[in-house]
């Protein structure tokens, strides 16, 4: 039996780097171990830098060492359904939400994964994610990245304001604000919820949106169904949409930006039913 697992990482400072060997370490010691065993593991090391989607499809895993940033920059470039786990390599500067395992716990879960099925000790959970389907005046279509946590759809300059219709569940607005969050289940944990600053309901297959510091807006918040498609419509000379604080994608006045939820979900490990509980269970 041949299992193919590629780890991305994040390089950076002596501490990091440091992290990043301890890591190594711990996982060739489990690569040995699953060899006696007569499971042959192919590890395969990328830095975030070099990543690419050709090499990240087709694994039996994908193991993301470092920060939320780095699981969530790696997860635009996975389009099938590879697992992933991400390890936090410093548990005193980053949040982990997407991270379910970190140095102390990483050579037991590897092993687990690679020797177990799903709801053997661990779950696969498939998270959704957004997709903004960016349609400009002179007719070209740009697809943005798939959007793990949220899409910001603003003005490019942060101190001139973001003007826009908004559509959806057959309303329609003109507004001005300092832009609009579009968030995900699982991304509403993050920037979203700090925005509205309230708890919320929603189901895993929905999505929603809220308006930052409205100045003209009737609709300041919403929830829509995974079949539903929220639209954008810029008033906007220079405007953008960034799917997680990552890459930007630009768009001029008249241009109509459709988000919705896609099926290319991402399949990622925790250790809890519930994938927002950090706890393991037993």
């Amino acid at each position: 039996m041949k299992k193919r697992v590629t780890v991305v990482y994040k390089s950076g400072d002596a501490k990091l780097d440091n992290s990043i060997y301890a890591l190594s370490r711990k996982i060739h010691s489990v690569k040995d171990k699953l060899r006696k065993e007569g499971v042959d593991v192919e590890i395969r090391w990328m830095s975030r830098e070099k990543m690419n989607i050709a090499e990240l499809h087709g694994l039996d895993l994908i193991l993301v060492a470092g920060g939320d940033g780095t699981f969530l920059s790696t997860s635009h470039l996975i389009t099938d359904k590879t697992p992933v786990i991400g390890v936090n390599t410093d548990t005193e500067k980053s949040v982990g939400f997407y991270l379910k395992s970190d140095l102390k716990n990483i050579k037991k879960d590897l092993e687990l994964i690679l020797t177990s099925k799903s709801g053997e000790g661990y779950y696969l959970h498939s998270l959704p994610r957004l997709l903004a389907t960016i349609h400009t005046q002179s007719r070209n279509i740009i697809n943005t990245d798939l959007a793990l946590n949220d899409l910001l759809i603003s003005n490019t300059v942060a101190y001139y304001p973001s003007k826009y219709f908004i559509r959806y569940n057959g309303k329609k607005d003109y507004q001005t604000s300092s832009g609009i969050i579009v968030f995900t289940s699982a991304g509403y944990s993050g920037w979203a919820k700090n925005v509205l600053r309230k708890e919320i309901r929603m189901k895993e297959d929905e999505f929603g949106f809220v308006v930052r510091e409205p100045m003209n807006a009737k609709y300041v918040k919403g929830i829509l169904k995974k079949d539903k498609e929220l639209i954008i419509e810029s008033d906007m000379h220079r405007g953008f949409v960034v799917p997680d604080s990552y890459d930007e994608y630009h768009f001029g006045r008249g241009a109509k930006i459709r988000i919705r939820l896609v099926e290319k979900s991402l399949n990622v490990v925790s250790f809890s039913k519930n994938f927002l509980e950090n706890r393991r269970e037993a």
